[in-house]
């Protein structure tokens, strides 16, 4: 009884020395980093408490400073208000800021109200600052992004999903590169309807490398990170697509040859070719098609990935894991070394027609 009533007379004579009324913060949601002349410019995306429509009113607050700190700084002292950054959803990154390697990580590490479960996205051609600008004049947060990101992965996996927290890990990695998604307008010039512009990755020289949606996809399902996604065939001046929710790759590394063993099943969905589907050859012809597409998929962006000495699918990181001697052998610039490697790769297809017959390939290419 003695050791209850101590519990409680602690919890009554403990206070929270950092408790700061609510009205008293400004809390951001969103955040676009640039950086110029030796200055970072800071934008951030802050909820309007004085609106009755809190949750989607926005104001936005910029400044520049040689630290993040201090832009935070003079940002606080214009909002007059402490900067809350807990509930951070976004942050947009410049490519100048990854280009040049501006260590701007370090002020969300050492915040102690930074979460770091915020997303990491960048641009190719647009001020950061212009995105949660649009944002905030269409009454939209950067919590939008969230759903944005989500239906992407759902439906098309062109995109990829970056976390600052598993941004630090990757980075950290060794034999891979970060891959970063890309945000922008859908009509630049009037910088309308915000979507996601697939995925670029910089080598170990810092050059960037851009994939196209094609490549973006192919590389998530290389990467177990599409969900589901809509790849189109085509066929004799026309198209059919294949509708695929059933994704898996394995990485293996045995007698200095690396494998990437990738089983796809789906369905068959819009259909266009001339060739019609009650003939008795048509499920060969779909799933040689479809085959061959893919595997060149596969095999350009392999090519792509050793041409431009760019290991953004992360070969090096699993023959480190696995073979560490081998790797640390060649560790040194390991994207320029990635060329050397014996890739073979091995597809298996299962597609599933309008009239539930089922197709299956396998194939091996070296």
């Amino acid at each position: 009884m003695k050791k209850i009533i101590l519990f409680f007379t602690l919890l009554l004579l403990t206070g929270c020395s950092d408790y700061v009324e609510i009205n008293e913060l400004a809390v951001a949601t969103g955040m676009a980093l640039d950086y110029k002349n030796n200055e970072f410019t800071v934008t951030l995306q802050i909820i309007d408490q004085q609106s009755k429509e809190a949750q989607n009113k926005m104001i936005l607050f910029e400044a520049n400073a040689e630290s993040i700190d201090k832009a935070i700084g003079k940002i606080s002292k214009l909002a007059n208000k402490k900067i809350f950054i807990s509930h951070l959803k976004a942050i947009i990154i410049s490519p100048e800021i990854i280009e040049k390697q501006i260590n701007y990580q370090d002020y969300f590490i050492r915040d102690p109200k930074s979460k770091m479960n915020f997303f990491v996205y960048t641009t190719n051609d647009l001020n950061p600052k212009d995105i949660l600008e649009s944002q905030t004049n269409s009454e939209v947060s950067s919590m939008y992004l969230d759903s944005l990101l989500s239906f992407n992965e759902d439906v098309y996996s062109s995109s990829v999903e970056l976390k600052f927290f598993n941004l630090l890990l990757e980075s950290l990695d060794q034999g891979k590169n970060v891959v970063y998604p890309v945000i922008t307008f859908k009509d630049k010039e009037k910088k309308k309807d915000i979507i996601l512009e697939n995925l670029i990755t910089y080598n170990y020289k810092n050059k960037k490398l851009t994939l196209n949606e094609k490549e973006s996809i192919t590389y998530n399902i290389l990467t177990n990170n599409a969900k589901e996604t809509i790849i189109d065939i085509n066929c004799d001046n026309k198209k059919f697509s294949l509708s695929l929710d059933d994704i898996k790759t394995k990485f293996s590394w045995k007698n200095n040859t690396f494998n990437i063993d990738t089983t796809l099943g789906g369905s068959l969905g819009s259909y266009e070719c001339e060739k019609p589907l009650t003939d008795k050859d048509a499920e060969k012809y779909i799933n040689d098609l479809a085959y061959k597409t893919l595997q060149d998929n596969i095999n350009n962006l392999i090519k792509k990935a050793k041409e431009n000495e760019n290991d953004f699918l992360g070969i090096g990181n699993h023959i480190y894991k696995f073979d560490y001697s081998y790797f640390n052998f060649k560790k040194n610039n390991w994207d320029q070394k990635l060329k050397d490697i014996d890739i073979k790769t091995k597809l298996t297809l299962n597609i599933i027609s309008k009239g539930e017959a089922r197709f299956n390939m396998e194939g091996e290419k070296q």
